[in-house]
């Protein structure tokens, strides 16, 4: 029997220099799960560096999430949109407002 393909979610995590290479590997480990999970294709995995103040890594998943088929974005958790609620808050926002999609919390806090 033909398996139906699973819609398209994109991941983004945000790490510092700190962030060793298994912390990084156990957070795209984390977003397939949940994609898996959840019946979800991951997609690329956006990856923004706190050295990056520009923000490159969540401009260029939002456009990557407009011009694609693409039906969810996810991050590990809600942290990664920013260092205070009120600018994950509007991070979230920004990206849901600019996609059109719903941005998951693999895990909620």
């Amino acid at each position: 029997m033909n398996e139906v393909p699973r819609p398209l979610m994109l991941g983004y995590v945000k790490v510092t220099v700190y962030t060793g290479s298994k912390e990084r590997a156990e957070l795209a480990r984390s977003l397939t799960e949940f994609a898996d999970r959840e019946r979800f294709a991951l997609g690329e995995l956006f990856v923004q560096s706190n050295m990056m103040r520009d923000g490159s890594a969540l401009v260029a998943l939002a456009e990557a999430a407009t011009a694609r088929s693409v039906t969810a974005i996810c991050v590990p958790d809600i942290t990664h949109l920013g260092d205070t609620e009120m600018l994950q808050r509007e991070t979230r926002r920004w990206l849901e407002n600019k996609t059109g999609l719903p941005v998951l919390a693999a895990v909620l806090g």
